[in-house]
């Protein structure tokens, strides 16, 4: 068994690895609480017992067990993106198309087949933890139908879709929301300077693409940078660019830019 991992406020990776820990240790942590709850441990206390068997009521439910899956995914998800955002050589465009992709994969799991791969993750995860490998049924609360009522308006009886639908649509929609809300002034700056990315240079067949951008992105700067000249400029160096390219098996990276303008 690991040990399991206080997680921080702050850091998305001690999350990550708290979660890991926890689905990897998850037989064990349940064996675990069926001992106390049992009373095999003498030295255990009745408040100790209580706390047990009410932590493994909760845990050996099949929503938890799906939950702590769909955490794991998450997390691992989120975590990329925050790795490189940490990392000493960020590229701000690549940047941005780590974060356009992380939302992409957020939006992707409300799909039923990412649905169903995360039920699948939970239920072996379940038997392996001898805990229950099906949705608890509730009571479903009767409510006065009316004469203009609409059939989309009645109560979902099917527990798994119910769950679906109010907990993990639920879920993945905020989770969205929130990177999305998160990023959105980053994107908004950086997305100015898409039209300074290399790999646009060499794509593009038409040299007078990108004037308004480069024009744009120099008001901006308009008390360092001649906005007359920039559109002249900007087209001459994309042909030079061209010209320069096949040297280069990945072409010119971003930060490399001003110094091969230094240089040439």
């Amino acid at each position: 068994i690991l040990t399991l991992k206080r997680f921080s406020d702050t850091r998305w990776a001690s999350r990550k690895q708290a979660v890991e820990y926890v689905v990897s240790s998850f037989p064990a942590i349940c064996k675990a609480l069926r001992r106390i709850a049992r009373g095999d441990l003498t030295n255990c206390t009745g408040a100790a017992l209580a706390k047990a068997k009410g932590l493994l009521a909760t845990v050996t439910t099949f929503e938890f067990i799906f939950l702590l899956c769909f955490w794991n995914k998450v997390l691992n998800l989120v975590f990329r993106l925050s790795n490189y955002l940490q990392g000493s050589k960020i590229d701000l465009i690549t940047a941005t198309h780590l974060i356009n992709a992380c939302c992409l994969e957020l939006s992707e799991l409300r799909d039923e087949q990412e649905f169903s791969s995360i039920e699948r993750d939970a239920k072996q995860l379940a038997q392996k933890a001898g805990a229950e490998t099906k949705y608890t049924c509730k009571r479903i609360r009767r409510v006065k139908r009316f004469y203009d009522e609409r059939v989309a308006d009645e109560s979902l009886t099917d527990m798994r879709e119910k769950f679906k639908v109010e907990t993990f649509c639920c879920l993945v929609d905020t989770f969205f929301q929130q990177i999305s809300n998160r990023f959105s002034d980053f994107r908004q700056h950086v997305n100015k300077f898409f039209v300074l990315d290399p790999k646009q240079f060499y794509d593009d067949d038409d040299v007078n693409s990108g004037n308004t951008a480069i024009v744009k992105l120099a008001e901006v700067y308009k008390n360092d940078v001649c906005c007359t000249d920039i559109a002249s400029e900007y087209r001459s160096f994309k042909l030079v660019y061209k010209d320069i390219f096949p040297v280069y098996n990945d072409g010119l990276k971003a930060c490399e830019i001003l110094a091969f303008l230094i240089a040439n």
